[in-house]
């Protein structure tokens, strides 16, 4: 059920003008078919709720983690599709805690208070940096 709850806050981000992100496309193998409906909009607090529930952080944290360790020893300059998918991944967290109030977990949550501002390079070179150092501790 994660994933399809997932599919359905990512098809609304989309039809609200936010970009395709094609790496959680192919996380997510979605095919384009899904279309929101006016329930989806309408039930989009709950499903937030069941993405971030105690069951399903564990998933998003998962995509997280992955997506640091793919970017850990690449060049920073082949690290594109990652960082438009940790921006979904800082935006979907952030609507989670400032819009429905939600824990979301200490990992995330510090994730989205350390890099609010993926948009800009700065924090971009942090996040990848902060991968680097990682694997190097």
């Amino acid at each position: 059920m994660f994933n399809q709850y997932l599919i359905v806050v990512y098809c609304l981000l989309l039809k609200r003008g936010e970009n395709r992100v094609p790496w959680i496309e192919r996380f997510l193998k979605f095919d384009n078919a899904y279309q929101t409906s006016i329930d989806d909009a309408r039930n989009e607090p709950n499903i937030f709720e069941q993405i971030f529930s105690t069951e399903s952080v564990v998933e998003f944290e998962h995509i997280y983690k992955l997506l640091l360790r793919e970017i850990d020893g690449v060049p920073y300059s082949k690290c594109g599709d990652q960082f438009e998918a940790f921006k979904f991944i800082q935006l979907v967290s952030s609507k989670a805690i400032y819009q429905y109030r939600i824990n979301i977990g200490s990992l995330l949550e510090k994730f989205v208070i350390e890099f609010d501002r993926l948009d800009v390079n700065d924090d971009c070179n942090r996040l990848y940096e902060s991968a680097q150092s990682r694997s190097s501790a």
